[in-house]
């Protein structure tokens, strides 16, 4: 059963995922401080990245783990809603990764992928994501198979994004520039990116367990 402090702070951050989340979203959604950041959009297009859907299902996971500790004080998490933040933080730490690593130093910039709402989205909302489930909710055994349950939304999402491109061409349509090595590597890139998918749930699954195990010594 997970101490009431860490209760608290878990309870606390993930409240704060959920509402900053909505406001960050909103925030491109109409255009309030914008400023033309690339991949941004107004309205409903902003659902076509993984970095927006990536993080609506960080915000509706905090979302009904904070109603849970409302509902059930001094109980944990149920076993599907702790597998589902582990999922849930995979995916914006990809987000995260993708953007510090790939976007920003080769295709973007810095300044401009931090611009507006995607500061938010691409690097403080994964941090308290990652911080939320690493620190505040190792309250458990974590089986390995969530690692690979973790995979699942990339892997959907990654689908999707070539079967676009095949039908469609890639202009408007490569906006993270995966083709950029030719679409006859693209098959290589997604097995690249599912892999690197499943090693950042085993870190973060690994750094949950490492502090679940130094409390329970």
């Amino acid at each position: 059963m997970p101490e009431k402090s860490e209760t608290k702070r878990a309870v606390a951050c993930n409240a704060a995922i959920a509402v900053l989340t909505a406001f960050a979203w909103c925030q491109m959604m109409f255009g309030w401080g914008w400023e033309n950041a690339p991949l941004s959009g107004l309205g409903l297009s902003t659902l076509k990245y993984f970095t927006i859907q990536s993080n609506l299902l960080s915000a509706i996971v905090s979302a009904a783990c904070v109603v849970f500790y409302l509902r059930e004080p001094g109980k944990p998490l149920p076993r599907w809603l702790h597998g589902m933040r582990l999922v849930a933080t995979t995916g914006v730490t990809l987000t995260c990764i993708t953007v510090e690593a790939f976007l920003s130093p080769v295709l973007y910039g810095y300044a401009s992928m931090h611009a507006g709402a995607n500061l938010w989205f691409h690097l403080l909302l994964p941090l308290m994501a990652i911080a939320s489930f690493c620190a505040f909710e190792a309250d458990r055994p974590m089986p390995l198979r969530w690692t690979f349950a973790a995979i699942v939304p990339m892997a959907l999402y990654g689908t999707g994004y070539l079967a676009n491109i095949l039908a469609n061409g890639i202009p408007g349509n490569d906006w993270y520039g995966f083709s950029a090595w030719g679409m006859e590597r693209t098959p290589i890139v997604f097995a690249v990116m599912v892999s690197v998918v499943w090693l950042i749930a085993l870190g973060l699954r690994a750094a949950n367990q490492r502090i679940y195990r130094s409390r329970t010594r």
